[in-house]
């Protein structure tokens, strides 16, 4: 197996990363976070969308097997992206045990943006899927 290197291509950065897995996983992340608003509407939500060798993975699928009991006896080795839509309150937690730094740029409620945390084996980073017109109504 050649390198991207070795095929005279530059490596993608942790940007690019990034936004490959926000562009890939947008209308799965959109949808979970559609259904878990329709449930909790007064509750304030964060998407979350880890590559399964970002540091943070293994903490994320802790969590989501406690949510989604058929996700136990997964690895992260057999997984692909690791998509989910989690409180604030329980991103802010693993934030604080995982990468303190990032809670001073968590972003402010905004009721027509779904607020992601991307996560890539080499950093993080904030977005936004802005939400259509309507689409909270619908």
């Amino acid at each position: 197996m050649s390198t991207p290197q070795e095929n005279n291509q530059p490596r993608p950065d942790e940007s690019e990363i990034a936004e490959a897995l926000l562009q890939k996983n947008r209308e799965v992340l959109t949808e979970q976070y559609l259904a878990q608003v329709e449930q909790t509407p007064d509750q304030r939500l964060f998407g979350l969308i880890a590559s399964p060798r970002a540091p943070i993975a293994k903490t994320f699928l802790e969590i989501a097997v406690r949510e989604t009991p058929e996700l136990a006896g997964r690895s992260l080795d057999e997984m692909s992206d690791l998509v989910g839509v989690m409180s604030y309150a329980l991103l802010r937690q693993i934030i604080l045990k995982e990468v303190p730094r990032l809670l001073d740029w968590l972003p402010d409620p905004d009721p027509e943006v779904i607020p992601v945390l991307l996560a890539t084996p080499g950093g993080y980073k904030l977005a936004g899927i802005p939400l259509a017109s309507g689409e909270l109504d619908a």
